[in-house]
């Protein structure tokens, strides 16, 4: 079977950090709190001397602020040192509430093996559960280790069921996996033009 892409999945594993280091982030929540942060290419300007604490509360049990405070652990910034175990468990503390982003987050954190011991079948459960609720990177994760057999039986059907999910959102990466199935037949009947079609609409986004 012909994998995804060996080197678009490492990007995938890089895909989140790299956002979050050169462009624009917004973290929507499905509540009415919102966070917007950014983060300049190269830049030394960082204006953020008014989010230095997270919205809401992390005493009062805010998932937002959850997030948010594992997420400054995780990569380091607005005031406190890098700390994976402590990224892991405010993310777990926001997964735990239903968050979306905090259980990708925490997903990633187990399948990377980072503040916790690597466990491949807990990054899927986690994946999941995001990916229930519409997150695009949780589906194209997912998909990644339906492709791969990690902490699940492998099933390439599986795998295009999640990665057209995300690529139905304009995830780049997940558009260059779907491409890839459809140009090697694996889950679905071989189809050229599909391929190119998906692989276009990820190029089109400077995807893989």
């Amino acid at each position: 079977m012909a994998e995804p892409t060996t080197n678009c999945i490492q990007l995938i594993s890089q895909h989140y950090n790299k956002k979050i280091q050169t462009r624009m982030v917004v973290v929507v929540k499905k509540k009415a709190l919102s966070l917007l942060i950014v983060l300049a290419i190269g830049s030394t300007v960082l204006n953020v001397s008014s989010m230095t604490e997270p919205l809401g509360s992390t005493d009062t049990g805010d998932a937002t602020a959850q997030f948010f405070l594992g997420w400054k652990y995780d990569h380091g910034i607005l005031g406190v040192a890098q700390n994976d175990q402590e990224a892991v468990r405010w993310y777990r503390k926001a997964a735990e509430q239903g968050d979306a982003d905090g259980q990708y987050k925490l997903g990633r954190m187990y399948e990377d093996g980072r503040g916790v011991t690597q466990n491949h079948k807990t990054a899927v459960r986690w994946y999941r559960l995001a990916a229930e609720q519409g997150l695009a990177s949780a589906q194209n994760n997912l998909g990644v280790m339906y492709t791969n057999g990690e902490g699940v039986t492998q099933n390439d059907q599986e795998a295009v069921r999640w990665y057209r999910k995300a690529a139905e959102q304009g995830i780049a990466k997940a558009q260059f996996n779907l491409g890839v199935m459809y140009a090697f037949g694996n889950g679905v009947i071989k189809d050229s033009r599909e391929a190119v079609r998906w692989y276009r609409k990820a190029a089109e986004q400077g995807g893989c």
